[in-house]
C-alpha cells in the first residue's frame, strides 16, 4: 500500500511539473506543440500507473493493458489528420471513435444492458463524436477549458473514492487533474496560450474515452452530472444556430457564457462564476451514485444550470438580501390587501 501511494504521489508530481515546464518553455517560444506535450503527459502518467500499481480487480468491465496505448495512438493519428484536414473533422471524429470503440471490452456498457450492444455501441460512438467535435467551443472563453476538465475528472478522482467507480480510474484522474491544472495556469485570462482547433478536437476526444470509461462502470448518471454544464451550453448552442439559421462557423459562438461575456463580464469573472456551479455539479453527481434512479439528479443538475446562466445573464442586477426579499414581500401583502378592501368599498 505505501508503495502505491509513493507511486501515485510521485506520477502526479512529476506529471505536474512536467507539464508546467513545458508548457512555460512553449508558451515563450512560439506557443506550438501544446497538444503533443498533453498528450505525452497523459499517456505517460497512465501507463506508468498501469504498471507501478497491483492489478485492479473492482472493474465491471476489465481496462485491459491495450487500450490505453491504443487510445494515445488513435488519438495522435486523429490529431495529425484534422490538422491536415479540418474541414472533414466530423467524419475523421466519428470513424476515430468508431476505430476506438473496438478496443473497448464487449461487456463495457454506458447503458449498462438497459439496451441491446449494437444500440448501446452505436450511442457509445455518437456521443464520443459530439463530445470531441464540441469540446473544441469552450476555447472561445479563457479558462472554460481547463475548468470544465478540472471539474469533470475532480468528480470522478471523488467518486472513485466513495465506491462510485473502480479506484483506477480515480487515480488516472488525478494524474490528469495534475497536468489540466498546470494547462490551467495558462489558460486563465489573460492567456498565455490557446488550443487549436485539432488541438482541442483530439483532447476532447481523450477526455471522451475518459468519460465513458466511467461511465460503463454504472457511473452513467454521475458522469452526466459533472458535464452537465457543457452538455447544457451544447444544447443552447446548436439551439440558437437553428433558431437564427446562422453560419455553422459561429457555432462556438452561440454559447452563453461566450455571449454573456460581451456583455462586459470579464473572462476571469466568468470562469470563477463557472467554477462553482461546476463545484455543485461535482456534489450532485457524487450524490447521484446512491440515488435510487438514475435521473432525479441529472435533472436537477440540468435544472441548476438553467437557473445559473439565468442569473449569470443579469449579472448587473444586485442579487437582493434576505431583508429585502422581506421587505418586498410584506409590501406586496399588504398592496394586495388595500387593494382588496378598496375593492370592498366600491363594490358597497
Amino acid at each position: 500500500m505505501e508503495k502505491s501511494l509513493i507511486a501515485i504521489t510521485i506520477a502526479i508530481i512529476l506529471c505536474f511539473l512536467g507539464s508546467f515546464i513545458g508548457l512555460k518553455q512553449i508558451s515563450a517560444n512560439n506557443g506550438k506543440g501544446t497538444f503533443w506535450l498533453l498528450w505525452t503527459a497523459i499517456f505517460a502518467g497512465w501507463m506508468s500507473l498501469y504498471f507501478a500499481l497491483p492489478p485492479q480487480t473492482d472493474f465491471i468491465s476489465a481496462l485491459y493493458i491495450w487500450e490505453i496505448p491504443s487510445l494515445a495512438a488513435i488519438s495522435a493519428v486523429l490529431y495529425i489528420l484534422l490538422q491536415k484536414f479540418p474541414k472533414l473533422n466530423l467524419l475523421i471524429l466519428f470513424l476515430g471513435a468508431e476505430i476506438a470503440s473496438f478496443t473497448l471490452p464487449a461487456n463495457g456498457m454506458i447503458f449498462n444492458g438497459e439496451l441491446d450492444f449494437w444500440a448501446d455501441r452505436s450511442t457509445l460512438i455518437l456521443l464520443w463524436t459530439i463530445y470531441a467535435y464540441c469540446f473544441s467551443w469552450l476555447s472561445t472563453t479563457n479558462g472554460i477549458t481547463g475548468a470544465q476538465s478540472l471539474g469533470v475528472l475532480g468528480g470522478i478522482g471523488i467518486l472513485s473514492l466513495i465506491g462510485g467507480a473502480p479506484l483506477f480510474i480515480g487515480i488516472m484522474a488525478l494524474c490528469a487533474i495534475s497536468i489540466f491544472s498546470a494547462w490551467q495556469l495558462f489558460d486563465n485570462y489573460p492567456a498565455k496560450l490557446k488550443l487549436s482547433k485539432a488541438d482541442s478536437w483530439a483532447l476532447g476526444f481523450i477526455l471522451a474515452w475518459f468519460n465513458l470509461k466511467a461511465a460503463t462502470e454504472g457511473a452513467g448518471s454521475c458522469i452526466l452530472c459533472f458535464n452537465m454544464f457543457f452538455a447544457y451550453q451544447i444544447i443552447i448552442s446548436l439551439g440558437r444556430y437553428f433558431l437564427t439559421r446562422g453560419n455553422k462557423n459561429q457555432l462556438s459562438q452561440n454559447s452563453d457564457y461566450y455571449l454573456i461575456g460581451l456583455s462586459g463580464l470579464t473572462p476571469a469573472e466568468t470562469t470563477a462564476a463557472i467554477s462553482k456551479l461546476l463545484l455543485l455539479l461535482i456534489i450532485l453527481g457524487g450524490f447521484s451514485a446512491f440515488a435510487p434512479n438514475a435521473y432525479s439528479l441529472p435533472i436537477f443538475a440540468l435544472m441548476s444550470c438553467i437557473w445559473f446562466f439565468h442569473r449569470l445573464w443579469h449579472w448587473k442586477e444586485a442579487i437582493p438580501t434576505l431583508k429585502e426579499i422581506n421587505s418586498t414581500v410584506i409590501n406586496d401583502i399588504k398592496t394586495n390587501v388595500s387593494n382588496f378592501a378598496d375593492g370592498l368599498k366600491t363594490k358597497d
